[in-house]
């Protein structure tokens, strides 16, 4: 009977399972429940200030339903606060604050409808503003498609025009082919009585030469054809025609007389002017050829003179009992005046490769150039 009850109950093959789980579907979601409730009227809770929201009508609380809360506390403490009824002072009072109450109400009122058309005017402007947007992208795409139209039809017409033109080349082209060249009887009488014919000019084409009969009135007198002829022209003629005698004086003298007083006092100022530029001159041609070598002179970079140092100069040999710690040390003085020498040397040949290669870095373009 144990062995009965101890009998393994083996496990089904589908099985039913629930949970519960604080997640939810937003479809599923429903206004919160508000159970009844009796109100005391000497005690009156705040939350009843706000039972008229509900959800999706100013709940979940914004700005402005806090606003309107911290508003509906204020009016509550207000009310609070004012004076009884009991005598006429707090009467009037009473009547004073709740007037000042009202205006402070009315002008938050009047606030807020400002606030609330602003708003509006804001909407209607941004409105507007999208809708001239979109009507300018209308105008200007419409204006695209008609350009692009006008284009394709411009092209399409000069296209037209282009095939009209080859057809029209290639029939005058068969039609020259096809001309036959019919030979015109020549009119002497109208050649020889047209003077720019070729009868009168001949054309050269045709394989006429304009100079080839042209030997035929050149003027070739037996006396310029030798030397014994030019001698016998030359005994021929008189001596004064061989000499020549023009005074210069003479034609000065008398360009000078023909002048009048105004012309000579102006050649005078010319004359005074000229020796005053040449004057002015001189003396500047002076002044720059002494600022040339004054210049050439300043450019002019003297070798520095090599330092010398005493203390690395040979002493006198004397032969005493330390001759050789003598010899050993001038060698090492030696040694070292070399070693200087040698880095005077490299130092001033670095400098001076730096300069060529300054010059050559800025005379770059000219090199190529001139390799080029």
């Amino acid at each position: 009977m144990d062995a009965e009850k101890m009998k393994v109950i083996e496990e089904p093959k589908t099985k039913v399972a629930e949970v519960q789980t604080i997640f939810r579907e937003s479809e599923a979601q429903t206004n919160p429940y508000t159970p009844e409730y009796i109100v005391d009227k000497d005690n009156v809770p705040e939350v009843l200030s706000i039972a008229s929201l509900r959800f999706g009508k100013g709940l979940p609380a914004s700005m402005i339903e806090m606003e309107l809360i911290e508003n509906m506390r204020e009016k509550r403490a207000f009310e609070n606060a004012l004076p009884p009824t009991s005598d006429e002072a707090c009467f009037l009072l009473r009547r004073k604050l709740m007037e000042e109450q009202e205006v402070r109400e009315w002008n938050k009122r009047e606030e807020d409808i400002k606030r609330l058309q602003n708003e509006r005017l804001n909407l209607l402007q941004s409105a507007l503003v999208e809708r001239e947007k979109e009507t300018e992208e209308k105008h200007a795409q419409r204006t695209e498609e008609i350009r692009l139209k006008k284009t394709e039809n411009k092209e399409r017409a000069l296209a037209k025009i282009q095939r009209k033109r080859i057809k029209v080349l290639r029939k005058m082209y068969k039609a020259r082919k096809n001309v036959e060249i019919k030979g015109k009887k020549r009119d002497i009488i109208s050649d020889y009585a047209n003077f720019g014919s070729t009868v009168y000019a001949p054309i050269t084409r045709d394989g006429l030469s304009l100079d080839k009969k042209a030997n035929k009135y050149e003027v070739q007198p037996e006396a310029l054809s030798s030397y014994q002829g030019i001698e016998e022209l030359s005994r021929s003629l008189p001596n004064n025609v061989f000499m020549t005698n023009v005074s210069v004086q003479k034609f000065k003298f008398q360009f000078n007389n023909s002048l009048s007083r105004s012309e000579n006092s102006h050649m005078a100022q010319l004359k005074k002017a000229q020796a005053t530029i040449d004057t002015t001159l001189k003396q500047q041609q002076q002044k720059d050829q002494v600022q040339v070598v004054q210049s050439l002179i300043n450019q002019i970079k003297m070798r520095p003179e090599t330092p010398a140092y005493k203390e690395f100069k040979r002493n006198d040999l004397v032969i005493n009992e330390g001759f050789k710690d003598r010899m050993e040390q001038n060698m090492k003085d030696d040694q070292k005046r070399r070693a200087i020498v040698l880095l005077q040397r490299l130092v001033r040949g670095r400098a001076i490769q730096n300069m060529m290669f300054e010059g050559k870095e800025k005379r770059l373009d000219l090199i190529s150039e001139l390799r080029a």
